[in-house]
């Protein structure tokens, strides 16, 4: 909830009814959806620079197309491109991995929707800021031996730090190449 003089941050988090193996199952409203709409809404809420614009709303729509695995990671990663690309500050360029154990020994990120169905072990879901190197939201879905739960969290975070890297080098990239569109504009009209 946002305080006074502060923006409200909404998120709408949903999964379309193709996106899923299993049609039958709800996407909206069911209690994993809340959960992790719930989830998203903090992590967001948190990053955001609230503060600088009092009286607003800042609707951050997330809608899993094709749930193959880490959805709720991805949705952190595509949250924090999106606020950075719409020009949103933002506390710490924020972003999110999931870290699954085979058998509770063989770590793999990234899990896909197989990967994570037949690993017969332990989910450890992050979200840290880059900068700060300090955690957002820590999820363990699973029963884990605390040496296990380390490593794997500790692998999450090294995921989701190489996942700002490559956000970061993306919106690099995509501003230089906006930035010289407006160049090119700009150079345009004037010689007409």
């Amino acid at each position: 909830m946002a305080r006074q003089g502060e923006a409200i941050v909404n998120v709408v988090y949903r999964t379309s009814s193709f996106a899923t193996i299993d049609r039958k199952r709800r996407t909206t409203g069911d209690r994993n959806s809340t959960e992790r709409q719930l989830w998203l809404q903090r992590i967001i809420q948190d990053a955001v620079l609230t503060e600088m614009f009092p009286k607003s709303c800042i609707d951050v729509h997330l809608t899993i197309l094709q749930e193959d695995g880490s959805a709720l990671a991805a949705c952190v990663n595509a949250a924090a491109a999106a606020l950075v690309d719409a020009g949103i500050p933002i506390k710490d360029m924020f972003s999110a991995c999931t870290v699954g154990l085979v058998n509770n020994q063989k770590p793999i990120v990234d899990l896909n929707h197989a990967e994570s169905e037949g690993c017969g072990g332990a989910v450890v879901t992050v979200a840290v800021y880059q900068r700060r190197k300090e955690l957002n939201y820590l999820c363990l879905e699973g029963k884990i031996n605390i040496e296990s739960f380390e490593s794997a969290a500790n692998l999450a975070i090294e995921g989701a730090v190489t996942a700002v890297r490559a956000m970061r080098t993306f919106i690099q990239e995509d501003g230089l190449e906006k930035c010289s569109k407006l160049e090119s504009l700009s150079t345009s009209r004037e010689s007409h």
